[in-house]
């Protein structure tokens, strides 16, 4: 009886280790498999996250650009607005008044 005991025990350490040698390669293989397929997923997610943050960024961009062309032609027009008048009113000038005018103006 002692003799088949230790039989016993004998077939189950190498039963014991080819299970072992079964699920250890299975596990790692299951493990970096999730672990790929979890890369992959937050790679996905992270990639999604910034296209809609750069949009955005790009659409707030686009508002303040817009707002200023907006107040720079307005600023353009009032300009050329100032220059007719200015024309208009030149020709009714005296060319000595104009002269003076001139003068002062560019500081000669």
């Amino acid at each position: 009886m002692h003799k088949n005991k230790k039989r016993f025990n004998l077939s189950g350490s190498v039963i014991a280790k080819e299970i072992l040698l079964l699920v250890i390669p299975l596990t790692i293989i299951a493990m970096s498999i999730l672990s790929i397929m979890g890369f992959n997923y937050s790679k996905r997610v992270i990639v999604d996250n910034l296209d809609k943050q750069m949009l955005t960024s790009i659409d707030n961009t686009s508002d303040n650009i817009n707002a200023l062309l907006v107040k720079e032609r307005a600023v353009a027009e009032g300009i050329s607005k100032a220059v007719e008048n200015i024309q208009e009113n030149i020709e009714n000038i005296e060319d000595e008044l104009l002269e003076e005018l001139l003068v002062k103006f560019a500081g000669l």
